[in-house]
């Protein structure tokens, strides 16, 4: 069993290429195994749902199942294939992370139902390394999402720098996005696109903002607000 697991050519061709249960067990493990490794790091820092997570560790087992029956059989691979075309699958559309660690499954469940377990074990691991350090070592610096900041100021004040100690003292980035005069031409409405150094604004950077704009209107959204008239 050692020689089959550990072998790196695929344990499904050669000399021996018949399926037994040996060999399909050995690759039902392997298969499970890299896909309880991909979920186990795709639920890190991620709050996808329970069946999420237990549909990628078990998903790697049913590919292989199929890709054995394929491969052994083309028959049976067509047969497959026409079965696949009668079912209609509906579920909500999922996020970057979670589409592409189901492709990573994918893969591997291929490499386990062709044979190549010493490569399907190496890929996972690969996968799961790589996203490790992308979520962790690169967390800090892709993770603060955009924001847009609406403030109402007086017509008195230059917009163009008039915020900038605040905004360079709580802020990893702003641009002004739009200007816009309200009130007959009284007030100024600016929009900026910012991305705060912390996971969420802090009360006395608005506080800030209020006495500089004379406690006029601030909004702060994940979306472009709307501009009223």
């Amino acid at each position: 069993m050692d020689d089959l697991f550990f072998t790196t050519g695929s344990i499904l061709t050669g000399l021996d290429a018949s399926l037994t249960p040996e060999k399909f067990i050995i690759c039902a493990v392997t298969a499970l195994i890299c896909g309880i490794l991909i979920s186990l790091t795709h639920s890190y820092k991620n709050n996808a749902s329970l069946s999420l997570h237990g549909t990628i560790a078990f998903l790697p087992i049913v590919i292989m199942a199929i890709i054995m029956v394929v491969s052994q059989n083309i028959g049976a691979g067509l047969a497959i294939a026409g079965a696949f075309t009668l079912i209609r699958f509906r579920s909500v559309p999922g996020d970057a992370r979670s589409i592409g660690n189901i492709f990573c499954t994918v893969s591997a469940a291929v490499l386990c139902g062709l044979g190549f377990l010493f490569y399907a074990l190496l890929f996972t691991v690969i996968v799961c390394v790589f996203e490790f350090f992308i979520f962790f070592a690169l967390g800090n610096v892709f993770s603060r999402p955009k924001r847009y900041l609406r403030i109402i100021i007086p017509e008195d004040l230059d917009y163009d720098n008039v915020f900038d100690d605040i905004f360079s003292k709580y802020l990893k980035s702003y641009e002004l996005l739009r200007i816009k005069t309200v009130n007959m031409g009284s007030l100024f409405d600016l929009t900026f696109v910012v991305i705060s150094k912390t996971e969420t604004v802090p009360k006395a950077f608005l506080d800030e903002i209020r006495a500089r704009n004379g406690n006029l209107g601030i909004t702060v959204s994940r979306e472009l607000p709307e501009l009223t008239l």
